[in-house]
């Protein structure tokens, strides 16, 4: 699950449409021209052959989930299937990122919390659990992911 959460976030950025020399004027996409370096000489290495990129209505389905743990609403995939513009895909995840919770919606930092409170403590005594002593360290992680900082 992490490692998808990783993937599809190196993908989204790697799919937009832009030219190596605007890339290299810009530092996230800088970044983007060498994961994809990263990932190519990887999947060569492993004798793997790349899935075609998603259609539009598999990655708005995949990023919401990834991101947010629910699937879109009716709403929100009219909208998106009927956005033409080229960078789609980056605007619809700068949205997610940065949406607050909406009632019975989960943002981003609040599912990202709880996928890695449940890796994170996996393996601690139930008690622990049990007796509610998660609650600090929920607000702790979904804090990191809201400011986007790392936890160490």
């Amino acid at each position: 699950m992490v490692v998808r959460i990783v993937v599809c976030f190196l993908v989204c950025w790697s799919l937009n449409s832009v030219s190596a020399a605007t890339a290299a004027d810009d530092g996230v996409w800088s970044v983007t021209i060498r994961v994809d370096k990263l990932l190519k000489k990887a999947w060569k290495e492993a004798a793997v052959e790349p899935a075609p990129p998603a259609s539009d209505a598999q990655f708005l389905r995949r990023i919401f989930l990834d991101l947010t743990g629910v699937t879109p609403t009716v709403g929100e995939v009219r909208e998106f299937l009927a956005d033409q513009k080229p960078n789609k895909r980056s605007r619809l995840i700068d949205r997610i990122l940065g949406t607050p919770n909406e009632p019975g919606k989960p943002n981003h930092a609040t599912h990202l919390a709880n996928v890695w409170r449940d890796l994170m403590l996996s393996r601690l005594n139930n008690n622990f659990r049990r007796f509610g002593q998660t609650a600090v360290f929920d607000r702790w992680l979904r804090d990191h992911f809201v400011d986007n900082t790392p936890t160490m």
